[in-house]
């Protein structure tokens, strides 16, 4: 089940202590002013970011409930935002600096963790290469049920594979498209179990950074979610300490934080981040197994 971009940014903003005063609001698209709950709490320079998409504006003046804006600020979008949309103010950690930073720890995760992507493949005797997924990196499991009363599974396996024997399956990346039109091949050089029953080819491949409906695409929650919080998190702490690095340099930053403070607790969620990574890949090569040979 995906995950929520806004739980699990919520998630990071709580190991942060980042609990900007929170209200609810509403805006029209690309216009430049906000109706806020209570006008009194708001004043010009002050940040204000919708919690369902960190649509961010920097307030300019303030009359009644209504808030002047500078809107799409640091890159967003100044998008619609019906009446009651939960509203943050002034946080620490920007949404786009923690979705950002939760987007580098996807991007790091593999070889460490992957997805599963199936393909199935109907035999014939016209074609020597069948096509596959274009996210594919290598496959981990190929199976056909075979027999009289197909009550047989003939494994099939790559020169990679030190678990079992079975048929030859070989998977080639940058084919032509029109040889393949992903680009990504399976051939079977041993020939099939089966002439005519569907071959399931499981694969591996990066998990994306991309969001859809407000939810990471292939961010699960349990273990993965708990090693990218960590990671993520780990990430802000030492980019939040880069402005100050020395005892004399204390004009930037906030004061109450000594300095390498936060690179010692960057220090300490890096190691939990790879503690959870490791626990993750092996619940992965449980539930995908996968033995590299090269």
């Amino acid at each position: 089940m995906p995950l929520s971009r806004v739980t699990l940014i919520q998630r990071i903003r709580d190991i942060l202590e980042d609990h900007p005063f929170e209200t609810t609001g509403d805006a029209a698209s690309g216009t430049s002013t906000i109706t806020v709950a209570d006008g009194t709490m708001w004043g010009p320079m002050n940040i204000g970011e919708f919690q369902e998409d960190g649509d961010t504006f920097l307030s300019r003046s303030v009359s009644g409930t209504t808030v002047t804006a500078v809107r799409s600020y640091e890159g967003t979008t100044g998008a619609f935002h019906a009446v009651g949309s939960r509203l943050w103010k002034d946080p620490d950690f920007r949404f786009s600096q923690i979705d950002n930073a939760v987007k580098t720890i996807l991007r790091s995760l593999w070889p460490h963790a992957w997805r599963k992507l199936d393909v199935s493949i109907t035999p014939n005797t016209t074609d020597q290469w069948f096509n596959g997924n274009a996210d594919s990196i290598d496959v981990f499991q190929a199976v056909q049920r075979y027999g009289a009363t197909n009550e047989r599974i003939g494994f099939y396996t790559t020169k990679y594979w030190g678990r079992r024997t079975g048929r030859l399956v070989i998977m080639e990346r940058n084919l032509p498209t029109a040889l393949v039109t992903s680009g990504v091949g399976l051939r079977f050089p041993e020939g099939f179990y089966h002439s005519s029953n569907v071959v399931q080819v499981s694969t591996r491949a990066r998990i994306r950074d991309s969001v859809t409906s407000g939810n990471y695409d292939d961010l699960v929650d349990g273990t993965m979610a708990e090693a990218v919080v960590f990671g993520a998190v780990a990430h802000l702490l030492v980019g939040k300490e880069v402005p100050r690095i020395t005892q004399q340099d204390v004009r930037q930053g906030d004061r109450s934080v000594g300095p390498g403070a936060r690179v010692a607790a960057s220090s300490y969620y890096r190691a939990l981040y790879q503690q959870t990574l490791s626990k993750l890949r092996r619940e992965l090569e449980q539930e995908m197994p996968y033995t590299a040979k090269e």
